[in-house]
């Protein structure tokens, strides 16, 4: 990644952070995980916060969503799949996918637990 690419990852992981702090949830979060799919047309997105053993969904700024569309147009690709997970001490990691859009699902349908599923 380059410099500007960094850059719009440090401010999804502190807008992350931002959005959990704002949920004030009891007990306080410990990590949490943002996707973001689309393609030049569209995206998608959700995430959750895992504060004890309750997986929560966020309600994220829709900067998350314009800084994720920012991404993909920097990474130059149509289509572009990335989890992106902050933990309560501001450790973050991103994970891109460029094929397979049905990576890290997070859903809690069908008994699912809220986590990202690697499918």
């Amino acid at each position: 990644m380059n410099e500007e690419t960094s850059a719009v990852v440090m401010e999804l992981a502190g807008d992350l952070m931002r959005c959990c702090d704002n949920a004030q949830s009891d007990p306080a979060w410990e990590r949490a995980f943002y996707r973001f799919e689309g393609e030049s047309s569209w995206c998608r997105t959700n995430g959750v916060q895992v504060a004890g053993s309750e997986v929560e969904f966020l309600d994220a700024p829709s900067s998350m969503q314009k800084n994720g569309e920012k991404l993909r147009g920097l990474l130059g690709k149509d289509q572009c799949l990335f989890l992106l997970e902050v933990d309560a001490n501001a450790r973050y990691n991103i994970k891109f996918d460029f094929e397979n859009m049905k990576r890290w699902k997070i859903s809690k349908q069908n008994g699912a637990s809220g986590l990202p599923v690697d499918d």
